[in-house]
């Protein structure tokens, strides 16, 4: 999985269940590190399916994210 994000070079948000069976804390963390602008969004007692599982904060988090990454010089909708 970290592998394939060393390329990333665009805003990348991981947003990752704490609890996830199938991808383990330290591969999303170090995908979120060989990424270049990568940030990680823990969502305590959640599983793989975060965005399914709490899609209210999902929806927070992504808006707030998509406005950083939009009020970025260079960047436009």
């Amino acid at each position: 999985m970290a592998g394939a994000f060393a390329e990333l070079t665009t805003p990348t948000l991981l947003f990752a269940g704490s609890a996830d069976a199938l991808v383990q804390r330290v591969e999303v963390e170090s995908a979120a590190q060989r990424a270049t602008a990568a940030q990680v969004h823990w969502v305590d007692d959640c599983g793989h399916l975060a965005p399914t599982e709490r899609p209210g904060e999902f929806l927070k988090v992504a808006q707030t994210f998509l406005d950083s990454v939009h009020a970025r010089p260079g960047m436009t909708a």
